[in-house]
Parts: structure tokens; sequence; C-alpha cells
């Protein structure tokens, strides 16, 4: 069952921008001009923005569900984290971010396709392989894989190009060890 789920305005907003300037390391950071101040002078904003690292076998059952490397991301800035796979999202303020750790494997089957809910600890996961993710894991359960936000979440679980650097920015902007 494919669950839809609106676009948070804030998400809309940063995903909408054109960039300003597009940075070619791994974690695909995005610069973006925002406008800022009274003035009304621009100041400037770091996004960094991690594509999903699908392989062939995650990536056909994924394209099934309208999930693609275009609509699969986790975007760090603004004092948000923002992580999107298909028509799930999931945003929280990095002050909810309680620990952040490398996982993996992951058993294929309990993993490809859609946006997974965990029975037992209500854990989301945005899997595009089975290799190694990032567990992020939160103070305060956030809404994410249904639209009324009655289901929320303590962890989620993302398989990103390069999850040390995902690890290691959480980390340091969000004062973990």
């Amino acid at each position: 069952m494919h669950i839809e789920q609106p676009i948070d305005s804030a998400f809309r907003a940063v995903a909408n921008r054109a960039p300003k300037r597009l940075e070619t390391d791994e974690s695909k950071s995005v610069e973006r001009q925002r406008g800022g101040g009274s003035t009304g002078s621009p100041s400037r904003r770091r996004i960094v923005r991690f594509g999903f690292d699908f392989d062939a076998r995650y990536d056909r059952v994924a394209r099934k569900f309208g999930i693609t490397p275009a609509n699969a991301s986790v975007e760090i800035g603004d004092g948000l984290l923002r992580a999107r796979y298909g028509r799930v999202q999931l945003s929280t303020e990095l002050s909810n971010v309680k620990a952040v750790a490398i996982t993996g494997p992951y058993r294929f089957l309990k993993t490809a396709g859609p946006a997974r809910l965990g029975v037992t600890d209500l854990g989301l996961t945005f899997a595009s392989n089975g290799r190694r993710g990032v567990l992020i894991s939160f103070h305060r359960r956030v809404p994410g894989i249904e639209r009324l936000g009655l289901l929320r979440h303590g962890e989620l679980t993302v398989t990103v190009e390069n999850p040390e650097a995902l690890a290691e920015l959480l980390r340091a902007e969000c004062g973990l060890p």
C-alpha cells in the first residue's frame, strides 16, 4: 500500500529554489540565497543535501512505488533535518536529534520498496540498498509516514550515498559525540 504524504511547506520552499552554487562533493552540498534582515539584503545559508545510494535491485522495486533519485534525499540546514523518500517526508528540528549511528547490512525483503514502518518501535526506514545507512534517533517522536500525524516515529534510517558524511554532519550540527 502506498501512502501519500502532503509536502510540508518548508520542504517545498527548499526543494523548489534554484541552487546558486552546487558543490560536486559526495554530499552534494547546495548553497542557496535567501532574503534576510529588515533591509532586505540577502544572507547566505548552507543546506547540505544527501542523495540516496540506489543499488539496481532496490531501484527496480522503489520505482514501482514512484521513488526515484529525483525525489529521495536528506537535507540538513536552517536548523532542520528534512528527509524525503518518494511521497513520504519527515521533518524535524536538529535539536530533536538524540543519537546517530551507522547501521547495516539490511535484509532485502524487509527494506526494499516504499518507506517501511517498524512494527515494534514505529521506526521509519528509507532504504535504497542493503549495505549501510544512518540510524537517526529522536528525543520526541515525529510524524512521517501518514497524513494525519497519528503515527509518530522515534527513529529514521536512511541509506544515503555517503552515510559517514551524513553522520558526521549531524553529530557536528547537533553537538553529539
